[in-house]
């Protein structure tokens, strides 16, 4: 029976991440994958910028949300290769991810790819700390068609806090990038990064961490949908 995984790995990013990313002296790119029906395979290029060679394994999980939180499942629908890998220096391992099943779906699936470091050596220091690096990619299986839903949000503020209400009935994820608040029209607006997830149906608040100096007003939300980017005017209630 696969149980799901209720966790914070070790050092899961990438997923909140552009394009491509560099971490550590190791570069990854593309850091989402998205398989759309008529796709059954896609590529990773991780490139090893250390002086070192490294060994990294991998691992899938289902993703999903409950109340809020990150849960991982083991899961068997998607296929990556290679499982394990060793890579010297300057050298680039391609990774490939494929569609088990290729059947039309009409809600997104989405799982994470982890891409983990095995330890080379044990420290002969009594105290030292081994530490790894773990990467943790999106993968999502686009939906045959998109319905016609919706991104709902708005700024609730209580005295001197603020919380980003949202609501998402989209039967896909979004990601939820910042926020610009512009202070003068000829001014750049200043941004509040944000970086949350909110998949299909799910309805979260979430805490802004509003930089001193920043005004909460003439707000747009920044999300992600579909792989664009959107400005939508934000109000605050």
């Amino acid at each position: 029976m696969k149980k799901p995984m209720y966790t914070r790995l070790l050092l899961c990013l990438m997923c909140l991440l552009p394009y491509s990313f560099a971490f550590a002296g190791y570069s990854i790119s593309p850091v989402r994958i998205y398989l759309k029906p008529d796709e059954k395979v896609a590529s990773i290029s991780m490139t090893n910028e250390t002086d070192t060679e490294a060994t990294f394994q991998l691992a899938v999980y289902k993703w999903t949300r409950v109340r809020g939180q990150d849960v991982y499942e083991e899961s068997q629908d998607i296929l990556v290769t290679p499982v394990v890998f060793s890579f010297a220096p300057a050298k680039t391992q391609l990774i490939r991810i494929a569609q088990r099943h290729n059947a039309k779906i009409t809600e997104e699936r989405a799982y994470r790819l982890f891409i983990k470091e095995l330890p080379s050596r044990q420290s002969d220091e009594k105290n030292a700390v081994n530490v790894v690096l773990q990467f943790g990619i999106p993968v999502f299986l686009i939906p045959s068609k998109s319905n016609t839903g919706s991104l709902a949000c708005k700024v609730m503020q209580k005295e001197n806090k603020f919380n980003l209400s949202c609501s998402n009935t989209y039967n896909q994820h979004v990601l939820i990038s910042g926020i610009d608040a512009k202070e003068n029209p000829d001014l750049p607006p200043r941004k509040i990064s944000m970086n949350q997830y909110l998949f299909q149906d799910e309805h979260s608040v979430f805490p802004i961490n509003v930089p001193a100096g920043v005004p909460m007003h003439n707000l747009s939300l920044i999300t992600l949908y579909q792989g664009r980017k959107i400005h939508t005017p934000l109000k605050v209630e």
